[in-house]
């Protein structure tokens, strides 16, 4: 049984059985990692205020053998639930690699989490964080060099033109 106790921003949070939750964080030590905690719906947890999307806490974490993880304690800061905010946790959850931490991107999801989100540029530091060139983007339709958006299920860049074109939701894509 190995033990972490490390940083976390919590990206998103699924009912699991009656009580249990299972967590998405993206941890300073672990990158992306989905771990278990028990109990955390019920009425008395102490837990659940600590673990909601959009929270940065300390997290201890508990690896009980194979790649099953839980949290055992946590304590967070103040947190934003703006919806601009929530989306861009679930572009994190979309993007980042599973079980591979990355201090650069640690470091600017930390400072996004605590200021907020300041522009469409937040959203071209972290994919070029992640190893994608936005700055010197193309249309993946047309060519054009006037991207405006992002889709992680593709991994695609957009200008305004092709995605009027395409046939995908506004929740799929990302202005950058």
């Amino acid at each position: 049984m190995v033990e972490y106790y490390t940083k976390a921003l919590v990206l998103d949070r699924a009912s699991r059985r009656d009580l249990d939750c299972t967590l998405t964080l993206y941890t300073k030590e672990l990158g992306r990692v989905s771990a278990k905690a028990k109990s955390l719906r019920k009425l008395t947890s102490k837990l659940s205020g600590h673990l909601t999307p959009g929270r940065l806490a300390n997290v201890r974490i508990v690896e009980m053998g194979g790649d099953t993880k839980q949290v055992v304690d946590a304590l967070s800061m103040p947190s934003r639930t703006s919806p601009e905010f929530l989306k861009f946790l679930d572009f994190i959850r979309q993007m980042a690699p599973i079980g591979m931490p990355d201090l650069h991107l640690w470091h600017e999801l930390e400072q996004v989490a605590l200021k907020g989100i300041d522009d469409k540029d937040t959203y071209k530091r972290i994919i070029s964080i992640m190893g994608y060139d936005a700055k010197n983007a193309i249309c993946d339709n047309c060519g054009s060099v006037k991207i405006a958006y992002f889709v992680p299920r593709d991994i695609m860049f957009l200008c305004n033109r092709c995605l009027n074109d395409s046939r995908l939701k506004e929740d799929e894509v990302f202005a950058i």
